[in-house]
């Protein structure tokens, strides 16, 4: 699109906007005679020209956008489709509250407006998370870059802080009273070892999922993830198994061959269902209705009853992946070989999901006394003061 680029002049006090746009003339009132002000009011004002000139096609209301923008069937072949379900969840409180609004109509106040009425609903009783809105909020603003009239916010733009709780690791007593519990229950044998692999491998809840039986190599001991089944690209990574992580892995073998589920192409989690035997249901895992060819949908409640029964909470499943990398740093593993297993690209990422335990610091701070070579006492420590102060 061929145009001069913007200026701003000022006409009898007021600034004005003066841009040509396909050969054509344009001087747009900034309806103001401070200048910071007009320029900030440039680009959104550059917008509103492009809008209304039909250089931009953002007709129609916010919600005729977010449907246009998860219908999209280049973007659906582009995404998972977890993902289309997740963003079509997310879309509903966007269209309730300012669907209506027309799209190139859409201002920053709308927005903050939308935040701040978010903050005050609940759901179940509970206040809605500064998380959930920033997700919200990442949809918005996919859909208006996509129209393009997201610029015209973009500046002054600001996500609400994320209220996030940092979660303490686990002790060893914790740790070792959440495995005894998974045992308790033989029908908790997917998330128990879906559990043991994530402690011992760092494995993501995502990647254990997808998890096939051409990916294990059962006589080297390791597992491979693949990129289609994990989250970046530093996710596709080779990880060798260790004692714990290749007994679950032994013991889904074992039941996989019992009921003939074994193939290379086979899910290690497939998904099931319990069948039902005389008006009762059976917990016999050689009568489960079994389609290996799909992963198992959800192991949450297996997952929320070990929690319950080893007296744990606050703890997803997810922060096993944090246990991993806390023990491997205490333990003093290299930090380029912690970033290869668990498929960090950077340092920074490495760092967030570290957590020292109190004693870890401890003991690092020990060291110090066992390496100097006097300790001062109290008195000698106050007559160096007092020398110092005269």
């Amino acid at each position: 699109m061929p145009r001069r680029e913007a200026g701003i002049v000022n006409v009898d006090v007021i600034f004005y906007l003066r841009l040509t746009v396909d050969g054509v003339r344009i001087r747009k009132s900034l309806r103001t005679d401070d200048y910071q002000t007009a320029v900030e009011r440039k680009k959104e004002s550059i917008a509103e020209v492009q809008v209304q000139g039909g250089l931009i096609k953002a007709d129609g209301t916010l919600e005729e956008a977010i449907q246009s923008f998860l219908d999209d069937p280049v973007r659906k072949a582009r995404v998972r489709p977890r993902t289309v379900l997740t963003e079509s969840e997310r879309s509903k409180p966007l269209i309730r509250v300012i669907g209506h609004l027309p799209v190139r109509r859409i201002t920053l106040q709308d927005i903050n407006r939308y935040q701040q009425r978010r903050l005050s609903e609940t759901f179940k009783g509970t206040r809605i998370s500064n998380r959930t809105i920033g997700m919200e909020m990442e949809l918005l603003r996919l859909v208006l870059k996509k129209k393009k009239v997201w610029r015209r916010v973009a500046a002054d733009f600001q996500m609400l802080p994320r209220n996030s709780k940092e979660v303490s690791p686990l002790s060893d007593e914790q740790e070792r009273k959440l495995i005894e519990a998974s045992r308790t229950k033989p029908e908790w044998i997917n998330a128990r070892c879906a559990m043991l692999l994530s402690l011992n491998t760092s494995m993501r809840a995502c990647e254990i999922r997808g998890l096939q039986w051409r990916h294990l190599d059962l006589q080297s001991r390791t597992v491979r993830i693949e990129r289609e089944s994990t989250k970046t690209d530093a996710g596709a990574r080779i990880i060798p198994l260790n004692r714990d992580a290749m007994a679950a892995v032994t013991e889904l073998w074992h039941r996989a061959q019992v009921l003939g589920i074994c193939e290379p192409d086979h899910y290690v989690f497939p998904a099931c269902e319990y069948t039902h035997f005389k008006g009762e249901q059976t917990k016999d895992p050689t009568r489960h209705n079994f389609n290996p060819t799909r992963p198992i949908a959800s192991r949450r409640s297996a997952w929320r009853s070990i929690l319950k029964k080893a007296g744990i909470k606050n703890w997803h499943f997810h922060a096993n992946r944090h246990q991993f990398v806390t023990k491997c740093g205490e333990l003093g593993v290299e930090e380029e070989v912690l970033k290869s297993l668990v498929g960090h690209v950077d340092r920074k990422m490495l760092e967030l999901y570290s957590h020292a335990r109190l004693q870890a610091k401890r003991r690092a701070v020990e060291k110090l006394d066992e390496a100097a070579v006097t300790h001062p006492t109290d008195t000698e420590q106050s007559e160096t003061a007092k020398t110092a102060v005269n």
